[in-house]
């Protein structure tokens, strides 16, 4: 394996870990993930479709 491809690997099993974090911390609320990683809205929702993630999927239930 290439080096390039081993670190570009990693790399996105890294960010993929970030964003479900950041989105199970703000309950999959996309405003609030953005600011936390100081990044535009659309560029984060890029990034969740690159790695297969959906923000309802941590939405939490209503608790009433």
């Amino acid at each position: 394996m290439a080096a390039g491809t081993f670190f570009q690997k990693r790399i996105d099993t890294l960010e993929r870990r970030v964003l479900r974090i950041i989105l199970r911390k703000t309950g999959g609320n996309i405003r609030q993930a953005a600011k936390m990683i100081d990044e535009r809205r659309s560029r984060l929702y890029r990034m969740m479709r690159r790695h297969g993630l959906n923000p309802d999927d941590f939405r939490h239930a209503d608790p009433r």
